[in-house]
C-alpha cells in the first residue's frame, strides 16, 4: 500500500458501506434539545469544509454497526 493511502479498519460485526449506502440509514428522531441530521448531510458538509481548505478526498470508506434491537 502506498504511503499516502490508508484503509478503514472496521470493528468486528460492522458493515463497510459506500457513500450511497449511507443514504438509506434512517435519521434518528429528534429530541427536545437536539437536532438530528442525515449522515449524508454531515459527510457533504465535511467534504465541503475540506475542499475550502484545499484538501481533496481521493477515496472514502464508511462503516456502520447493525441496528440495535
Amino acid at each position: 500500500m502506498d504511503q499516502n493511502q490508508s484503509q478503514l479498519l472496521a470493528h468486528c460485526g460492522s458493515n463497510k458501506l459506500t457513500r450511497e449506502e449511507l443514504g438509506v440509514i434512517p435519521t434518528p428522531e429528534a429530541h427536545p434539545r437536539t437536532i438530528r441530521l442525515p449522515i449524508t448531510q454531515i459527510v457533504e458538509a465535511l467534504l465541503e469544509a475540506l475542499a475550502f481548505r484545499h484538501i481533496s478526498v481521493m477515496r472514502d470508506e464508511y462503516a456502520s454497526f447493525p441496528p440495535m434491537e
